[in-house]
């Protein structure tokens, strides 16, 4: 892994701790959000990190079901992602 910033955004993800998502990545590591994106996902062709996809949900709201509609986030880990 030659590509410096790569290097970056794994070294934050392992402090972490926990799994991030690409927005708080692009904060953590003061980079654009759409050059975390791009790093994030070509790290993750190459196996080094995890990505799991949180799923919109059914809400009720005062007794009916409303689907609240959130887009999808994305988290991303270099440990097993357990939710």
């Amino acid at each position: 892994m030659t590509d410096p910033f790569k290097r970056i955004i794994v070294l934050a993800l392992q402090k972490a701790r926990r799994p991030l998502s690409t927005s708080e990545v692009a904060k953590r590591t003061r980079m654009d959000w759409a050059t975390a994106k791009a790093r994030l996902e070509s790290l993750h062709n190459a196996g080094v990190v995890r990505v799991k996809k949180l799923h919109i949900k059914n809400v009720k709201v005062k007794g009916k079901k409303k689907i609240v509609r959130v887009p999808t986030k994305t988290l991303w880990s270099t440990r097993k992602i357990n939710l």
